[in-house]
């Protein structure tokens, strides 16, 4: 058993305190607020929204790096997310090892920002879910873990949620003697493990839905457009949709091309997407090659266009897309796939759990989504202009059509930077 409370949680404390003050709260009168935003959520989300990503900007700027880059959070912060009205939460640890909550008003105040009071610190809520997120898929014969279908770090609730494939009291007493034990931790019984169909015969039966909005007819290849994968017969046996466009030097020069899920090979027939795999749109045209995967954490991989084929950087829904954006919990989210475009959310929180490329690091959403949107671009409103890369979308808790909004499970453009390498670079 490993108890959260034996270790020391932070030793960098006193560096970490020495905040600034700062006062960011916009004048009402020159807040600029996205009109997009306002007419799917309403005026006062919008401008409500606006005012928090600058001060959330602000704050993340005052805070220390360690020499990984990973932020330092003082240990009276319990974490921070927006509310249903668009409104900046705060949260504050009361009494942690005897350091006032007060120390923390000095970046966070009751007129920039909705303050509440929690038991648990952003920084012991992630060290547990850190360690979960490592141990629970290198468990080996550990039947504890073996239970375990998901984490879901909730920020909200200032707790982490653990599914339980079988739960019971049991099973519970197995995880924390066997696992960890943490009044943190509550569990449920799991949804069930994420299912994507991918036989022929569904996706073809699906065919004609997707590029209703804004049909091509040359080779141009847009993020949520549909992407495909046939045999030596040509015979189509797996698809999904086109993430976001990227550039990925390997080393021979610069290539273009677009990050998307790796789990959309023919994983019916006992394979995902490989290296080489030749990549087509609907029209059966040639349009690019899988040059980069990766199943485990982040389930993405590069395809590298094609010689003639164009990539752009507006979806199918004409949506201008710009840098990476680390939209944070509860902030607004679209996704443009084969069949789901112009689905709207908020992100629910971060999550890790099985799905089907196996155990992969990402976030909950609410927006729906439907079989053949794997890999379709998530994205957020920045401006009137420009639109922000937040990831792609790889799962879905359930099976059937349109899933239940906050079982969408996508991962992070950061994240994708991360593992797919640091050259990649969306463009």
């Amino acid at each position: 058993m490993k108890s959260i409370f034996s270790k020391t949680i932070c030793t960098i404390l006193v560096a970490v305190l020495a905040i600034s003050s700062f006062t960011v709260r916009a004048n009402e009168s020159t807040v600029v607020y996205n009109d997009s935003i306002a007419a799917e959520f309403g005026r006062e989300f919008a401008y409500n929204y606006a005012q928090a990503l600058d001060i959330i900007a602000v704050f993340y700027e005052s805070l220390p790096t360690n020499r990984a880059g990973r932020t330092l959070y003082p240990d009276n912060f319990g974490g921070l997310y927006i509310n249903e009205n668009g409104e900046l939460v705060v949260l504050l640890v009361e009494d942690y090892q005897g350091i006032a909550a007060s120390v923390a008003t000095y970046t966070f105040t009751d007129a920039n920002a909705n303050i509440r009071t929690v038991d648990f610190s952003y920084n012991e809520l992630r060290e547990a879910f850190d360690f979960l997120d490592y141990f629970i898929p290198n468990a080996g014969d550990n039947l504890a873990a073996a239970n375990v279908n998901g984490i879901t770090f909730d920020v909200k609730s200032n707790l982490l949620l653990v599914s339980l494939v079988i739960y019971n009291d049991h099973k519970v007493s197995m995880f924390t003697e066997m696992v960890i034990d943490a009044p943190f931790i509550v569990f449920h019984e799991s949804p069930g493990i994420p299912t994507q169909h991918s036989a022929p015969e569904y996706m073809v039966a699906h065919e004609g839905i997707e590029d209703a909005i804004m049909p091509l007819s040359s080779p141009t290849v847009r993020p949520g457009d549909g992407i495909y994968l046939r045999n030596a017969h040509g015979t189509l046996i797996s698809s999904g949709s086109f993430g976001y466009r990227a550039v990925v030097d390997f080393g021979r020069g610069e290539q273009m091309g677009f990050v998307t899920a790796a789990h959309l090979g023919p994983n019916a027939f006992g394979r995902f997407f490989q290296v080489g795999d030749r990549i087509y749109n609907r029209d059966g045209q040639h349009v690019g090659t899988v040059q980069l995967t990766r199943l485990d954490s982040i389930d993405a991989a590069f395809v590298s266009l094609a010689a003639g084929v164009t990539g752009s950087n507006i979806t199918v829904r004409g949506a201008v897309l710009g840098r990476i954006e680390n939209t944070p919990i509860g902030g607004p989210v679209i996704l443009d796939g084969r069949y789901g475009r112009g689905r709207t959310g908020t992100i629910i929180a971060n999550w890790s759990g099985n799905t089907a490329a196996g155990w992969v690091s990402g976030a909950r959403a609410s927006y729906t989504r439907h079989n053949g949107d794997s890999g379709g671009i998530v994205y957020t409103w920045v401006n009137a202009s420009n639109n922000g890369v937040v990831g792609i979308h790889v799962e879905g808790w359930g099976i059937g059509t349109w899933a239940d909004g906050g079982n969408a499970i996508f991962t992070r453009a950061n994240s994708h930077r991360t593992f797919l390498g640091n050259q990649l670079s969306p463009r």
